[in-house]
């Protein structure tokens, strides 16, 4: 179509597949910082333990794992399964 012009040919990619290759590398940078976010909060062990001693000092988060807790202790001793009610 160009040579009708006088334009010479253009060579590359076309509209379409710039459009997906730009989508496509879109994608993979929020996957990448997803995965970089998982690597160093919920994969490393240091970053998990600082995220969950942050998280540890919120009242719910403490009330949730002593429930937890007496819970299980519950099922195996019949002391914990008396005492409940009160601990309560």
């Amino acid at each position: 179509m160009n040579e009708a012009r006088g334009l010479p040919e253009e060579r590359g990619f076309g509209r379409w597949p710039v459009r997906l290759l730009a989508v496509t590398g879109c994608f993979l940078l929020v996957l990448g910082t997803v995965g970089w976010w998982l690597s160093s909060r919920v994969i490393d062990g240091d970053g998990f333990s600082g995220v969950v001693a942050e998280a540890s000092q919120q009242e719910e988060v403490r009330d949730y794992a002593a429930d937890q807790a007496t819970l299980r202790l519950a099922r195996t001793s019949n002391f914990v399964s008396a005492a409940r009610p009160v601990v309560t």
